[in-house]
């Protein structure tokens, strides 16, 4: 399989079927996906406030401590991008469909280290994990779809936040010095927009529960929505 681009990286399925068998008897795991800037984190960290559940942050852990532990052979996709010094560059280099199956082979892989971790914890534990994963389909495989929930916004609700967010201003700055002509810029939101289609016909696909994001709705309202979906604080098992 090529490493530089030129052909789709591919989804482990040994990967996911191992990631299934680990998470057999994790009934108290539960999982918030969407695109960027439909308010994960905080709908995450509101549950977690109100119910008093761990939130584990997937995105600090592929990006941190998971790091090292990247196989290149077990972890083709993570160790091709996410321990490449120059990763932005040469994911928004890549053709649209390269990147898509790079996301998917991703998600298998970090779904094998995050199962394998989760298999040493105490049986029952409560945890609620926060994005990290860009294909539904593929959590869907390994966890029952009851226990997620895809947040969603559209795209110039989304495209409003990337502009006018401070604390978005760090990526939007390492993007636009890729290329001062704004084009990657351009298919940084292209591909924003793609994944976030691409998350949602995948949800309705797997039967996972969608919940929107307005410019109206308050953060408690959808933390709210999400609870009730996921089951949290009813004394359920979804």
């Amino acid at each position: 399989m090529a490493r530089d681009g030129s052909a789709p990286f591919r989804l482990d399925e040994r990967l996911v079927r191992e990631a299934r068998e680990r998470l057999t008897a994790c009934r108290d795991l539960r999982w918030v996906v969407g695109g960027s800037c439909a308010g994960k984190s905080a709908v995450t960290r509101t549950i977690a406030s109100q119910h008093g559940i761990p939130v584990f942050d997937m995105d600090a852990h592929m990006y941190g401590s998971y790091l090292d532990r990247y196989d290149p052979d077990r972890h083709p996709a993570c160790s091709a991008w996410l321990k490449r010094g120059d990763g932005l560059r040469w994911a928004l280099s890549l053709r649209w469909e390269v990147f898509d199956a790079l996301n998917r082979a991703v998600d298998a892989e970090i779904l094998d280290l995050f199962t394998r971790d989760l298999a040493e914890r105490p049986a029952g534990d409560a945890m609620l994990v926060d994005g990290g994963i860009s294909h539904p389909g593929v959590l869907a495989a390994v966890l029952d779809p009851a226990r997620v929930v895809c947040l969603a916004v559209d795209h110039a609700e989304s495209r409003r936040i990337w502009d006018t967010d401070v604390d978005r201003a760090g990526m939007r700055a390492a993007v636009d010095a890729l290329a001062p002509d704004g084009s990657a810029w351009d298919t940084f939101l292209r591909f924003n927009d793609s994944m976030s289609d691409t998350m949602l016909r995948e949800a309705h696909e797997h039967g996972i529960a969608v919940v929107t994001r307005a410019p109206e709705r308050s953060v408690d309202d959808l933390a709210g929505a999400v609870a009730e979906r996921l089951g949290v604080g009813t004394g359920l098992r979804p």
